[in-house]
Order: C-alpha cells, then structure tokens, then sequence
C-alpha cells in the first residue's frame, strides 16, 4: 500500500499540468497584490472621466500605460 501510493505521488509530480498549477497557486499572493494595485489604480482614474480638463486620450494613455507596466510586473511573476 505504501509502495503504491509513493508511486501515486511521483506520477502525479511528473504531470506538467498538475506541476503547472501547483506554481500558479503558489503565485496567488502576488496576483492578489498586483490586481488590488490596479484596481486602486483604476479607482483613482475614474473620478478623472468626471472633471473638467481632462480629456479622453489624457486618461486612455494612463490606462494603456498602467496597464502595460502592470502586465510588465505580473507575468514575470507568474512564468517563474
């Protein structure tokens, strides 16, 4: 019984799905961080779209440019 359930255990580890998810769910804290830093970021945008002076492209190039640097730091987190 013992015997079989090591050999259980190796098998499932050689999984490159199973290996795969294991490392995306040890990456949540930063996922977590990450998406919170965004969505304050996007929480300090929105009141923008409701004053004067600012403009469309103004607010859409922030919003490209956060979004970019976002990702810039998110996916080197994840595809380590």
């Amino acid at each position: 019984m013992q015997k079989s359930y090591i050999f259980y255990q190796e098998n499932y580890m050689r999984n490159p799905i199973k290996q795969r998810a294991i490392k995306l769910y040890n990456k949540t804290p930063y996922v977590i961080l990450y998406s919170t830093l965004y969505s304050v970021f996007l929480y300090h945008l929105i009141p923008k779209l409701f004053m004067h002076g600012y403009s469309w492209s103004d607010i859409g190039s922030e919003f490209v440019a956060f979004t970019i640097l976002f990702l810039l730091f998110l996916i080197p987190q994840i595809s380590k």
